[in-house]
């Protein structure tokens, strides 16, 4: 539930922000000063915001997600994984590019989708356990769960 409350700070913040910036550019300063220009700031900032964690909350629910309800995921399993293999099962399976592939460690971009602007996802197999990391490729405070969605992909293909 943290997650929520730092993922809700941030969308207000920087939601408040951009009205800021919008009106400074569009508008004469001395009307963003007023008590109510700041109101109206702080109010429909505050619904956006809920409105989109919310729903960022509940799209994140169905995909599985129950502590980290943050966009960057990661999972550790205790197993040690062919990468060519689990390349190829990626590959079959998606439409991610292979951005890199090194000894242990493979790097895939998906694109862009209605949920993100594209993931970075990255599995590496060192020291007995396999490493799968999921994040956006740009900046992003909501991925409704797709990041997750991700990594329990590349996990069932295993």
């Amino acid at each position: 539930m943290k997650t929520i409350i730092i993922i809700f700070i941030k969308s207000i913040t920087i939601i408040i922000l951009l009205y800021v910036l919008f009106n400074a550019i569009f508008y004469d300063l001395d009307d963003i000063i007023q008590i109510e220009f700041l109101k109206r700031i702080f109010y429909n900032s505050f619904i956006i915001s809920f409105v989109l964690t919310s729903i960022h909350f509940l799209f994140a629910k169905i995909a599985g997600v129950s502590n980290n309800f943050s966009v960057n995921q990661n999972e550790v399993l205790k197993k040690v994984v062919e990468l060519d293999d689990l390349k190829s099962k990626i590959k079959t399976s998606t439409k991610w590019n292979l951005i890199d592939k090194k000894d242990n460690l493979m790097n895939f971009k998906s694109s862009m989708s209605i949920k993100s602007f594209g993931e970075k996802i990255t599995v590496s197999s060192d020291n007995g356990e396999t490493i799968i990391t999921s994040k956006p490729s740009f900046f992003a405070i909501f991925d409704f769960g797709k990041n997750y969605e991700n990594i329990k992909l590349v996990s069932s293909l295993i």
